[in-house]
């Protein structure tokens, strides 16, 4: 059924559900508690009843054991919708498995969660300079469609952070939790869409994957270096010491990028393909409480 998950995954992922910020919450009706107060289905206090209060929140039966009119307050439930956006650019193509293959993963692991909870779940893939969107889902018996949709998928074409993040940001149906995946490797640099996302009401995750060859070289010999999606290419004689600096050079990228994140308020998570296990990513998610 879910060919990109094992059962023994999916049914740990069925004990989580998304831990977005409770101001990310759409005023829609949906499964999920907010922090206020008011009419609703889950029960949050009492309070002494103040004149001008419903009288079908008094808590007649609390009346009697307290000798004082008290109401109950509820906390609203709130819909809170899943938006993934998938980096699909050829750069994602590399290694095996590729960071592309991993992003799916990440995409179907966090989207399963979503569904089975019943929150909205929007995929906007950037593939070969186009966007492709599925959804909204809703609904458990929709991670087959999700399946199909993500398997259909072929990374390619220029990473252009920014448009990936435009339909997204054209939508006006409320905010909710933006999981951007990618490996950030954009010539035009992320600030720009992090920027977009950063205007939005968004609870935005950031899913960095790097592949071996992104952050280590070999320490001797020689060396072609081709960028997979405008064809350029270099060639350098290798050494310990260039070898260092490009390892160094990836650590000062992820720093930065980390850092963008947590000045706009963005969860951030680096996961490698090449220690991608589901204990560690899990971990992580866990750790970042996007999956609680």
């Amino acid at each position: 059924m879910l060919p990109m998950l094992s059962p023994e995954l999916v049914l740990r992922l069925e004990r989580y559900r998304l831990g977005a910020n409770e101001s990310a919450a759409s005023v829609r009706k949906g499964p999920h508690a907010s922090r206020g107060t008011g009419r609703g289905m889950v029960f949050a206090d009492y309070r002494d009843y103040r004149e001008g209060d419903d009288l079908q929140s008094v808590d007649w039966r609390a009346l009697a054991r307290l000798d004082r009119l008290v109401v109950r307050l509820a906390r609203e439930e709130r819909e809170r919708p899943l938006y993934v956006v998938l980096d699909g650019s050829a750069s994602m193509a590399f290694g095996s498995p590729s960071k592309f293959d991993l992003a799916c993963r990440l995409a179907a692991a966090l989207s399963h969660v979503a569904l089975v909870d019943l929150d909205r779940v929007v995929v906007f893939a950037s593939v070969d300079g186009r966007i492709r969107q599925l959804g909204p889902l809703r609904g458990r018996a929709l991670t087959h469609q999700l399946m199909t949709f993500l398997r259909t998928l072929v990374p390619g074409g220029p990473t252009e952070l920014t448009a990936c993040v435009g339909p997204l940001l054209a939508r006006r149906r409320g905010s909710g939790m933006v999981v951007l995946i990618s490996d950030f490797l954009d010539p035009a640099g992320f600030e720009p869409a992090l920027q977009r996302l950063a205007g939005q009401s968004h609870d935005v995750v950031v899913l960095q994957l790097a592949g071996p060859a992104d952050h280590t070289v070999p320490e001797d010999g020689e060396l072609v270096l081709v960028d997979a999606e405008s064809g350029s290419s270099i060639r350098r004689n290798l050494s310990p010491a260039i070898a260092a600096a490009y390892h160094e050079a990836f650590g000062a990228f992820t720093a930065e990028l980390a850092s963008a994140c947590q000045r706009r308020g963005f969860r951030h998570l680096r996961v490698d393909v090449d220690g991608a296990d589901d204990e560690g990513w899990l971990r992580g998610l866990a750790r970042l409480r996007v999956l609680v």
